[in-house]
Protein backbone atom coordinates (compact mmCIF):
# COMPACT_ATOMS: atom_id res chain seq x y z
CA UNK A 1 0.00 0.00 0.00
CA UNK A 2 3.25 2.53 0.78
CA UNK A 3 4.52 1.45 -2.30
CA UNK A 4 1.37 2.39 -4.45
CA UNK A 5 0.98 6.03 -2.62
CA UNK A 6 4.78 6.22 -3.25
CA UNK A 7 3.78 5.34 -7.21
CA UNK A 8 1.03 7.17 -6.99
CA UNK A 9 2.74 10.52 -5.59
CA UNK A 10 5.39 10.54 -8.43
CA UNK A 11 2.99 10.05 -10.95
CA UNK A 12 1.51 13.56 -10.21
CA UNK A 13 4.59 15.08 -9.71
CA UNK A 14 5.97 14.07 -12.90
CA UNK A 15 2.41 15.05 -14.76
CA UNK A 16 2.74 18.55 -12.74
CA UNK A 17 6.01 19.37 -13.87
CA UNK A 18 5.05 18.03 -17.80
CA UNK A 19 2.25 20.58 -17.49
CA UNK A 20 4.41 23.03 -16.42
CA UNK A 21 6.90 22.89 -19.01
CA UNK A 22 4.38 22.60 -22.07
CA UNK A 23 2.47 25.63 -20.74
CA UNK A 24 5.95 27.80 -20.25
CA UNK A 25 6.97 26.14 -24.11
CA UNK A 26 3.19 27.24 -24.90
CA UNK A 27 4.34 30.75 -23.46
CA UNK A 28 7.16 30.98 -25.38
CA UNK A 29 5.99 30.15 -28.47
CA UNK A 30 3.13 32.91 -28.01
CA UNK A 31 5.43 35.51 -26.82
CA UNK A 32 7.26 34.91 -29.95
CA UNK A 33 4.44 34.75 -32.44
CA UNK A 34 3.10 37.90 -30.88
CA UNK A 35 6.44 39.86 -30.81
CA UNK A 36 6.47 38.84 -34.56
CA UNK A 37 2.55 40.31 -35.27
CA UNK A 38 3.45 42.98 -33.53
CA UNK A 39 6.65 43.83 -35.81
CA UNK A 40 6.46 47.61 -37.42
CA UNK A 41 6.07 46.46 -41.39
CA UNK A 42 9.43 47.18 -43.07
CA UNK A 43 9.34 50.75 -44.37
CA UNK A 44 11.26 51.63 -48.33
CA UNK A 45 14.42 53.90 -48.58
CA UNK A 46 13.70 57.06 -49.12
CA UNK A 47 16.22 56.02 -52.34
CA UNK A 48 13.79 53.91 -53.68
CA UNK A 49 10.09 55.72 -52.58
CA UNK A 50 11.78 58.85 -54.91
CA UNK A 51 12.74 56.48 -57.68
CA UNK A 52 9.29 54.97 -57.80
CA UNK A 53 8.25 58.82 -57.33
CA UNK A 54 10.14 59.55 -60.95
CA UNK A 55 9.54 56.67 -62.65
CA UNK A 56 5.24 57.41 -62.80
CA UNK A 57 6.31 61.04 -63.57
CA UNK A 58 7.85 59.50 -66.65
CA UNK A 59 5.33 57.76 -67.42
CA UNK A 60 2.92 59.88 -67.08
CA UNK A 61 4.50 62.77 -68.70
CA UNK A 62 5.13 60.04 -71.50
CA UNK A 63 1.11 58.67 -71.62
CA UNK A 64 0.29 62.74 -72.16
CA UNK A 65 2.83 62.82 -75.08
CA UNK A 66 1.45 60.12 -76.69
CA UNK A 67 -2.00 61.40 -76.06
CA UNK A 68 -1.06 64.54 -77.58
CA UNK A 69 0.45 63.45 -80.92
CA UNK A 70 -2.45 60.77 -81.24
CA UNK A 71 -4.78 64.17 -80.90
CA UNK A 72 -2.57 66.70 -83.14
CA UNK A 73 -2.36 63.41 -85.91
CA UNK A 74 -6.38 63.41 -86.08
CA UNK A 75 -6.59 67.29 -86.11
CA UNK A 76 -3.86 67.02 -88.84
CA UNK A 77 -6.20 64.62 -90.71
CA UNK A 78 -8.99 66.85 -90.11
CA UNK A 79 -7.11 69.83 -91.60
CA UNK A 80 -6.47 67.76 -94.75
CA UNK A 81 -10.42 66.73 -95.38
CA UNK A 82 -11.59 70.35 -94.70
CA UNK A 83 -8.54 71.45 -97.00
CA UNK A 84 -9.83 69.26 -99.70
CA UNK A 85 -13.47 71.21 -99.42
CA UNK A 86 -12.22 74.23 -100.02
CA UNK A 87 -13.41 75.17 -103.75
CA UNK A 88 -11.41 78.04 -104.66
CA UNK A 89 -8.17 76.27 -105.41
CA UNK A 90 -6.23 79.27 -105.10
CA UNK A 91 -7.53 80.08 -101.48
CA UNK A 92 -6.97 75.84 -100.92
CA UNK A 93 -3.16 77.05 -102.33
CA UNK A 94 -2.75 79.76 -99.82
CA UNK A 95 -3.99 78.33 -96.57
CA UNK A 96 -1.92 75.22 -97.24
CA UNK A 97 1.42 77.38 -97.52
CA UNK A 98 0.30 79.38 -94.72
CA UNK A 99 0.03 76.29 -92.54
CA UNK A 100 3.96 74.52 -93.78
CA UNK A 101 4.85 78.32 -93.64
CA UNK A 102 4.17 78.14 -89.78
CA UNK A 103 5.99 74.99 -89.32
CA UNK A 104 8.97 76.16 -90.99
CA UNK A 105 8.85 79.20 -88.89
CA UNK A 106 8.79 77.43 -85.35
CA UNK A 107 11.63 75.27 -86.12
CA UNK A 108 13.98 77.94 -87.38
CA UNK A 109 12.70 80.27 -84.50
CA UNK A 110 13.32 77.59 -81.88
CA UNK A 111 16.88 76.39 -83.74
CA UNK A 112 17.51 80.67 -83.16
CA UNK A 113 16.71 80.37 -79.63
CA UNK A 114 18.79 77.25 -78.69
CA UNK A 115 22.01 78.48 -80.49
CA UNK A 116 21.65 81.61 -78.28
CA UNK A 117 21.05 79.78 -74.86
CA UNK A 118 23.98 77.45 -75.77
CA UNK A 119 26.26 80.96 -76.50
CA UNK A 120 25.01 81.78 -73.14
CA UNK A 121 25.68 78.74 -71.34
CA UNK A 122 28.89 78.88 -72.58
CA UNK A 123 29.68 82.11 -71.43
CA UNK A 124 28.61 81.20 -67.88
CA UNK A 125 30.15 78.14 -67.59
CA UNK A 126 33.32 80.83 -68.22
CA UNK A 127 32.55 83.11 -65.71
CA UNK A 128 32.00 79.98 -63.28
CA UNK A 129 35.63 79.27 -63.61
CA UNK A 130 36.82 82.46 -62.95
CA UNK A 131 34.49 82.76 -59.80
CA UNK A 132 36.58 79.74 -58.55
CA UNK A 133 39.29 81.01 -59.46
CA UNK A 134 39.08 83.91 -57.09
CA UNK A 135 37.67 82.49 -54.60
CA UNK A 136 40.76 79.77 -54.40
CA UNK A 137 42.40 83.18 -54.08
CA UNK A 138 40.45 84.51 -50.99
CA UNK A 139 38.44 86.81 -52.58
CA UNK A 140 34.57 87.33 -51.59
CA UNK A 141 32.60 85.77 -54.37
CA UNK A 142 29.32 85.56 -52.91
CA UNK A 143 27.40 88.34 -55.21
CA UNK A 144 29.27 86.82 -57.88
CA UNK A 145 27.69 83.04 -56.84
CA UNK A 146 24.47 84.01 -56.57
CA UNK A 147 23.91 85.67 -59.78
CA UNK A 148 25.85 82.78 -61.01
CA UNK A 149 22.97 80.78 -59.61
CA UNK A 150 20.19 83.03 -61.01
CA UNK A 151 21.77 82.82 -64.49
CA UNK A 152 21.89 79.10 -64.38
CA UNK A 153 17.72 78.71 -63.27
CA UNK A 154 17.07 81.48 -66.12
CA UNK A 155 18.83 78.78 -68.59
CA UNK A 156 16.75 75.93 -67.62
CA UNK A 157 13.99 77.42 -67.56
CA UNK A 158 14.37 78.95 -71.00
CA UNK A 159 16.04 75.60 -72.30
CA UNK A 160 12.38 73.84 -71.13
CA UNK A 161 10.43 76.31 -72.87
CA UNK A 162 12.08 76.20 -75.97
CA UNK A 163 11.79 72.38 -75.93
CA UNK A 164 8.26 72.58 -75.56
CA UNK A 165 7.93 75.08 -78.19
CA UNK A 166 9.67 73.19 -80.23
CA UNK A 167 7.34 70.26 -80.06
CA UNK A 168 4.47 71.92 -80.61
CA UNK A 169 2.73 71.75 -83.93
CA UNK A 170 -0.27 74.42 -85.17
CA UNK A 171 -2.80 73.45 -87.04
CA UNK A 172 -5.59 75.20 -88.75
CA UNK A 173 -8.73 74.93 -87.63
CA UNK A 174 -11.01 75.13 -91.13
CA UNK A 175 -14.50 75.77 -89.64
CA UNK A 176 -15.96 76.96 -93.48
CA UNK A 177 -14.90 78.46 -96.44
CA UNK A 178 -16.31 82.06 -95.88
CA UNK A 179 -14.50 81.91 -92.15
CA UNK A 180 -10.42 80.93 -93.94
CA UNK A 181 -8.92 84.28 -93.36
CA UNK A 182 -10.35 84.11 -89.60
CA UNK A 183 -9.13 80.35 -89.35
CA UNK A 184 -5.85 81.53 -90.50
CA UNK A 185 -5.39 84.96 -88.36
CA UNK A 186 -6.63 82.29 -84.94
CA UNK A 187 -3.75 80.17 -85.73
CA UNK A 188 -0.79 82.63 -86.67
CA UNK A 189 -1.79 84.86 -83.65
CA UNK A 190 -1.74 82.25 -81.09
CA UNK A 191 2.00 80.95 -82.95
CA UNK A 192 3.23 84.47 -82.38
CA UNK A 193 1.91 84.52 -78.98
CA UNK A 194 3.89 81.86 -78.15
CA UNK A 195 6.48 82.46 -79.97
CA UNK A 196 6.78 86.02 -77.72
CA UNK A 197 6.41 83.91 -74.90
CA UNK A 198 9.41 81.89 -75.37
CA UNK A 199 11.76 84.87 -76.74
CA UNK A 200 11.14 86.42 -73.36
CA UNK A 201 12.49 83.48 -71.01
CA UNK A 202 15.51 83.62 -73.67
CA UNK A 203 15.45 87.38 -72.93
CA UNK A 204 15.43 86.68 -69.26
CA UNK A 205 18.37 84.29 -69.66
CA UNK A 206 20.52 86.82 -71.71
CA UNK A 207 20.17 89.52 -68.81
CA UNK A 208 20.95 86.91 -65.88
CA UNK A 209 24.25 85.79 -67.61
CA UNK A 210 25.01 89.44 -67.87
CA UNK A 211 24.25 89.65 -64.53
CA UNK A 212 26.62 87.71 -63.63
CA UNK A 213 29.24 89.02 -66.16
CA UNK A 214 29.19 92.28 -64.46
CA UNK A 215 29.39 91.32 -61.41
CA UNK A 216 32.54 88.95 -62.35
CA UNK A 217 34.23 92.47 -63.55
CA UNK A 218 33.22 94.20 -60.84
CA UNK A 219 34.69 91.68 -58.02
CA UNK A 220 38.06 91.75 -60.59
CA UNK A 221 37.69 95.52 -60.89
CA UNK A 222 38.18 95.72 -56.64
CA UNK A 223 40.67 93.42 -56.81
CA UNK A 224 42.87 94.65 -59.29
CA UNK A 225 42.61 98.55 -57.57
CA UNK A 226 43.39 96.75 -54.27
CA UNK A 227 46.55 95.65 -55.78
CA UNK A 228 47.42 99.20 -57.69
CA UNK A 229 47.07 100.49 -54.07
CA UNK A 230 48.82 97.68 -52.04
CA UNK A 231 51.51 98.09 -54.54
CA UNK A 232 51.63 101.90 -53.63
CA UNK A 233 51.67 101.53 -50.33
CA UNK A 234 54.51 99.57 -51.09
CA UNK A 235 56.59 101.89 -52.83
CA UNK A 236 56.28 104.08 -50.06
Amino acid sequence: MAKLKIVLISTVIFLGVFVTSVSAENSSTDSASAATNNTAPTTKPIKEIRRETMDLKKESIRDTKLENKEAMKNKRLEFKEKLMEIRDTKKQGIVDKVDVRILEMNKDKTGHFNEVLTKLETLLTRIGSESAMLKSEGKSTIALDAAISSAQTALVTSKTAVANQSQKEYVIAITNETALRSNVNTTFSQFKADIKTTRQTVNAARLAVMKASMELKKLKGDTMRKNATNSALMEQ
